[in-house]
């Protein structure tokens, strides 16, 4: 069974462009942003990220010994961010 510790990292992205999280762990099962049943232990983690973040999204390790899944939340152009990156317009199905 794979160690339920992770590792989390809080990157600032270059220009003011918003933060990236990422959160590494040894388990290789890849996460799915469901709504379970609200007496399961877990899974519900990503409906909540997929809800206020621009960005998101899991990579798995080469060697399959875990992955890591990450977000972005990006400033908006008129706060600084850039005009280049922009978050989608219509919300992830």
């Amino acid at each position: 069974m794979p160690d339920r510790r992770g590792q989390t990292f809080v990157f600032r992205l270059p220009r003011g462009e918003g933060v990236r999280v990422e959160v590494a762990d040894s388990n290789p099962a890849v996460p799915l942003a469901i709504t379970g049943d609200p007496l399961d232990d877990g899974g519900r983690g990503l409906v909540p990220v997929d809800a206020v973040t621009d960005e998101w999204g899991v990579i798995k390790r080469w060697d399959g010994g875990g992955k890591t899944v990450w977000f972005e939340c990006l400033t908006p152009p008129e706060r600084g961010g850039s005009r280049f990156r922009t978050a989608r317009p219509e919300p992830r199905p």
